[in-house]
Order: C-alpha cells, then structure tokens, then sequence
C-alpha cells in the first residue's frame, strides 16, 4: 500500500511511521512536511492513502483538501490527524473530502490500522458512486444508439455558445439534418438495419465537424450541427461535406444501400434568437429542402418565416372551416371522345373562404394532409358526391351511363376501414359501386405497393373502379400497374400542352395513349382547351376528354344545366353556365 505522510512535526511524523510499519499489509511510506509540496507530490504520483496532519506550517488541512477538491485524487483516500476535538471541523473536512477525521491522541497501531481499512472502504464506495454518477449523467446527456450529444444536452451547450456569441460577435449557424425516406428503409430493411445506419450516418458526421462544432443525434433520424464561425458560406460548405460523405454507400447486413438527406440552415441572430427559436427556422428550412428533393439544402429566411406563419394561419383557419363547412364540392365534367355527350365528371372540393372567396385544392391540400384534416375532407367529398350523383339519377340521368371520379389521398384509401366506409356510403345513398371511380396519383400509390394491391382488389370486387390519376409524371413500373386491378389511366394535362404545334409533344402523347390501349385500360386525356386538342385525342383513340374546353368545374346546380344543354343541342357548345364558373 502506497502511503502518503504529511506532517510538519518530524516527532509526530517518525511515531506515526512506526505504527504504519507494524502493520500486516505492506507499506510503502512516503513523507512530507509541507502542503505545497504534498500538493505536488499528489499531482504526479499515485498514493493509496494520504495521512494529513491538520495543522501544517504553511496552510491547513482543509485548505489543502479545497485545493484538491475534485482533482487528482483518483483512487487516493484521505484520513485527516488532528490534535483537537472539533466537530464542526471534522465535518468540513469530510466534506472536502476526507475520509475520516481522527485525534492524535487516539492513534494506536490497531486504530490506525482500523481507520486506514475503513478510510479505503469508504473512498471506494465513493469512486462507485461517482462512477454511477457519471453513468448516469452520460446517460442524461448522451444519445445511447449513437454516443453523441442528446437534445437536451446539445440544447444547453447551444444555449451557452449563444451567450459567447453575443460577447464575441462570432456568426454560428444550426443545421438540421434528416434522412429522406427512411420509414421506407425501416420497413424494408427491419429496424437493426435502420439503428446501423443512423450509427453509420453518426461516424461520417463526425468527419463533416471542425473543432469547435457541436454534432447531436435529436432523435428519429434527425440529426443537427452546431457551426461556430460559421457565415451562411461555410455552413453552405459544411451541407456540401455532408452529401460528400453520403456519397459513398452504406454496407448493412452484406447490403448496399443509398442514404440521402435534407439538410436545413438558419444563422443564430444573436439579438434575439433562443435555442427553440433557431430550432424552428432551421426546421421550416430543412421542410423546404426536403420539397427541393433528396441531397439538398435551404437556408432559413424572412420570406420562409412569413410563408409559414401564413400555412400556420391557413390550418387555423381550415379547422374553423370544417367545423363551419365551408366547403363544396364542383364537378368538372368528363366527355366522349368526340366531344359531344357527357359521360362523367371529376368531383373537386373547394373552399368557400368567407373573405377571399374560393380556393383552389392546390392551396390547402398540401397541409390539410400535414395536420391530418385531409381524412375528413375526403370523407366530405366522397358523400357529397354520392348524395348529389343520388339526386341526379333521380332527376335527369336516370340509368343513363355515368361514373362520378372521386379523388383519394394514398392514406385515405389505405385507411383501415376504408372499404367499409366506401361499402357504407354507397349503401347510403343507394349508388351502384360500378357508377364510382376512385383516382389516385400513381406516386402516392406505390408508395406502399403491397397493401395497395390488397385494398384495390377488395375496392373492385365491390364493383368500384380504380383510375390512376396524372399518369405519366411519376416514377411507377408499367408492371407493377400492370398487376394492380385499375380500369383507367388519366393522362395528365402537361402532355397535351404543346399539341398539335409541337412535334415531339404530340409523337410523345401519342405513344402514351397507344400505350394505355395496348394494355386494355380506359383512357383519359385531361387539360384538353382547344379544337385541334380534341381532334388529335379523338384520332389517336383517347376514349373521354376532360378540359376547359368543355367547361371548368361548376357547381351541382350549373353542371345540370350544362348537361341538358348537351343533351338538346348534341354539339359542344361551352355555353353561359360554363363560362361563368
């Protein structure tokens, strides 16, 4: 055992020496007569026990036990030897650090022997403690998948780089990082593959970080980067050393696979910025990357902040909407083709804004879907089209051949008790399944294939048939379509937008509809506006035109009208109804 002897008294420090060598372990003693050096010696050696005389010629037990608080003392115990009773000074010196506090006039060979074992008990209970302490704080403060920073603790230290920021007028940025698509990676690849890749993602970012910066794992599969003396440039130069390191693919499980992110930017203002309120511009910013496609960046700005308080105030507002209803349903209507008889229409929701008047789907779709109102939009839309096909077969349509197409978001249809709602509303309104056409955007719905093709093959053995809506503009396998039980495909309406003038535009909507015939669908050709349109659809073999040619979508009441009209006059006349809408 390696004992350090501190005394100031040579009488004292020889009796002391002669009891500690009478004991069954054995010692090897070290003695000093001084604080500072016993300071130094502490610093550079390793001791497993001090004995420290209290009162020494150049400062006071205690003072030395302040000076060594928390520092070099490692595995070290401390017993302090006093010649006087003091309570109120054993437990300072307790406090400080010591593990006991014993009178000289108590020192035997037995008691000290005694209080050496005890002393060295109670350091190592006190290391444990310590040891369980720091396990636990690393826990609070670490991400446990990654060993990184956890938001709480980047959180505070963000806190105190703002502070010396301001102090120092030094520009740093925030950048938030997220993984494109990765529930898809997770429901592919399993969650043992997903946690590998975030350690994976974890271990290049650190390549990405200078000295200085801060890297923290928020959760999910968020990361975020703090940049100090970093100016919109060099965190724009920081974004371009992320995607570098992304570059390369990741091998999980003998798999190769492509990792991408989103990467958004917002430089702290120093004035007024907290940790929460960077968080929140670097989150819209990253949003918008996320639009841009994988691999890209966006930097936070003022126009991004008013842009989002306007989606903030636009949710507000389509909640009240719902609970006022606000909305109504306008039908666009769907033509043979030749252009002369009304064979369907297309059901469209619009908002009826008591200020601004009616607004288009395009302007609030996108964030009814993000703050899950689209559900009880769709709901809305596909009762009021069965009610108002209900009224129309009973006042004008009667059994005439007519599908209402109605518009579905991938979730809805996918819903857990979708067909059942289906199955019940048409029951409701007693419309014959075969008279529905549900349209859904090709990206969305391959999306998730495998449930897809469940709940579609359940939809048509109802009667209801399926359209694939804007086909041509998304990334779907002609044979994954192939497999799916869809009677129509709508070609969307940037196809036709340079025909006839443009050659390759017209060779190229040709072939999409040789295309769709080729392989028995049904096929509608949207966006038709001019004559020479409708001939060039009509030729190729397009079977139903949709289009403001025809007419734009109008109400129930004007949509009637317009039908009557093309009932009488057997032409396609645009009419007043049309053109008012």
């Amino acid at each position: 055992m390696n004992i350090l002897l501190v005394d100031d008294d040579e009488v004292d420090r020889l009796s002391m020496k002669r009891m500690l060598t009478r004991s069954p372990v054995a010692t090897d003693i070290v003695e000093i007569d001084n604080g500072h050096d016993t300071i130094r010696a502490i610093r550079t050696n390793q001791f497993d026990i001090v004995l420290l005389d209290f009162q020494l010629s150049d400062m006071t037990g205690l003072e030395l036990l302040n000076n060594l608080r928390g520092k070099f003392l490692g595995a070290t115990a401390i017993i302090v030897v006093t010649g006087q009773q003091n309570d109120t000074l054993a437990e300072q010196c307790i406090e400080a650090g010591a593990q006991d506090f014993i009178l000289k006039d108590e020192v035997s060979p037995n008691n000290i022997n005694r209080a050496l074992h005890f002393a060295k008990l109670r350091h190592e209970n006190e290391m444990e403690l310590r040891k369980s302490h720091d396990m636990l704080q690393r826990l609070a403060e670490r991400d446990q998948l990654t060993g990184l920073l956890n938001r709480y603790s980047f959180e505070t230290k963000m806190s105190q780089a703002i502070d010396d920021s301001r102090r120092s007028g030094e520009v740093i940025s925030l950048l938030l990082l997220d993984i494109d698509n990765f529930k898809r990676i997770n429901d592919f690849y399993g969650h043992e593959s997903g946690d590998k890749i975030i350690q994976e993602l974890a271990l290049r970012l650190r390549f990405v970080c200078r000295f200085g910066d801060l890297l923290c794992r928020l959760g999910g599969d968020e990361f975020a980067i703090l940049a100090t003396q970093a100016s919109s440039d060099k965190a724009f130069l920081i974004a371009e050393r992320v995607f570098e390191q992304l570059a390369q693919p990741f091998i999980i499980f003998d798999n190769e696979l492509s990792v991408n992110c989103s990467v958004g930017i917002a430089t702290i203002d120093k004035d007024s910025d907290s940790p929460q309120d960077t968080f929140k511009r670097a989150d819209l910013a990253m949003y918008c990357a996320k639009e841009k496609g994988q691999n890209s960046f966006h930097y936070f700005s003022d126009e991004l902040q008013t842009k989002a308080e306007r989606r903030i105030q636009l949710e507000s507002e389509l909640r009240i909407a719902l609970e006022q209803q606000q909305f109504e349903v306008y039908f666009q209507p769907k033509l043979d083709n030749a252009g002369e008889k009304i064979v369907g229409a297309e059901a469209l929701v619009r908002w009826i804004h008591p200020e601004r008047g009616i607004i288009a789907p395009g302007d609030f779709l996108d964030i009814a879907q993000e703050c899950d109102l689209i559900f009880q939009i769709d709901d809305f839309v596909l009762q009021s089209a069965c009610q108002t096909l209900n009224h129309w077969r009973k006042s004008f349509l009667s059994d005439t051949p007519f599908k209402m197409a109605v518009n579905l978001t991938t979730s809805q249809l996918l819903s857990d008790n979708f067909s059942q709602k289906l199955s019940r509303v048409l029951h409701q309104y007693r419309i014959n399944p075969s008279d529905i056409e549900l349209e859904i955007v090709e990206n969305e719905l391959m999306s998730n294939y495998d449930k897809a093709i469940k709940v579609i093959r359940g939809i048509s053995n109802m009667g209801a048939s399926i359209a694939i809506d804007d086909f041509g503009t998304g990334y779907s396998s002609l044979s994954y379509l192939k497999a799916l039980p869809v009677q129509t495909l709508k070609i969307d309406r940037s196809f036709l937008q340079g025909v006839p003038s443009s050659e390759p535009d017209a060779r190229l909507l040709k072939a999409l509809i040789q295309l769709a015939l080729t392989m028995n669908y049904y096929v509608v050709v949207e966006g038709v506006e001019t004559k020479q349109q409708l001939e060039f659809c009509n030729n190729y073999g397009a079977h139903s035109l949709q289009g403001f040619f025809f007419s734009k979508p109008i109400d129930a009441e004007a949509f009637e009208q317009l039908y009557q009209n093309y009932l009488t006059s057997n032409t396609s006349a645009l009419g007043s109804i049309a053109c008012k809408s």
